[in-house]
């Protein structure tokens, strides 16, 4: 299905916020979305992520949530 999602960005917390939000995807990717995950239900994968027009999916799939 079609994802749209459209956050404010507020004084100086641009690349902070996108990083959490990509933190974010990747870590629904990795769960499920509803109940019966460990069946398959609820899998989702995000492709062809831009930001503001750019393209931006190399960037999440380099995401690397748990990584310090």
């Amino acid at each position: 299905f079609d994802f749209k999602l459209t956050i404010k960005e507020f004084d100086n917390d641009g690349e902070l916020l996108v990083d959490t939000l990509l933190q974010g995807l990747k870590l629904l990717e990795w769960d499920s979305l509803g109940g019966s995950g460990s069946r398959g239900y609820g899998k989702v994968k995000f492709v062809g992520l831009t930001i503001d027009g750019q393209d931006a999916q190399a960037r999440f799939d380099a995401v690397q949530p748990f990584a310090r």
